[in-house]
């Protein structure tokens, strides 16, 4: 004769209970991966700013990627008016310029690049790109045949998110040089594939 506690139908209870919330976990787990509450994407340009539910503690994500939400409540801001920069012989040390000293710059501001700064009483008073930059188009009206011989210019995007006015044989995918002070196009140093 079986021993344990059984219910009208004949299941252990014990057992039930642990199917039911094998069943439970698994059902919130689905619903929480397909409503996108299980994992936090966080896009580039945005602080994610996230408040644990059991102990009320606040987790911060900059870095652009995925990230396990842990069903807190989540904030998005966008990153505004903050440049973030390292020494070039020490990147552990970081410091923030803001854009009143970068002025124009940021829009020509892309990862990596190396700045010459002037440094009054250990603060950055001012900060120059180099004069001329290589950049991507990433939008561009399309060109048209024969566009060449009148010397007219379009607007076209580049990486950093700036438009730049290009002449019209300029396609999207093309690398070109900008001249940084003016925001001026120079030359075309590469045909897009």
């Amino acid at each position: 004769m079986a021993r344990g506690r059984f219910d009208e139908d004949g299941f252990d209870i014990p057992i039930k209970k642990i199917v039911i919330g094998i069943i439970t976990v698994v059902v919130l787990i689905v619903g929480a991966v397909f409503s996108g509450n299980l994992v936090e994407s966080v896009d580039a340009n945005e602080i994610v700013i996230m408040q644990d539910p059991v102990d009320g503690e606040l987790h911060y994500w900059i870095a652009p990627g995925l990230y396990y939400q842990n069903f807190g409540r989540t904030t998005h801001y966008l990153k505004s008016n903050q440049y973030w920069f390292s020494y070039e012989n020490d990147p552990s040390k970081r410091f923030e310029l803001s854009e009143d000293i970068l002025g124009n710059a940021v829009k020509f501001l892309k990862p990596n690049t190396v700045l010459e700064a002037i440094i009054f009483e250990d603060k950055v008073i001012t900060a120059e790109l180099p004069i001329k930059m290589e950049f991507k188009i990433i939008e561009a009206p399309p060109s048209i045949r024969g566009d060449t011989a009148q010397g007219g210019v379009k607007q076209a995007k580049i990486e950093t998110g700036a438009y730049i006015n290009v002449p019209l044989f300029i396609d999207e995918s093309d690398i070109i040089r900008v001249n940084t002070e003016t925001g001026e196009y120079v030359e075309r140093v590469e045909k897009g594939k």
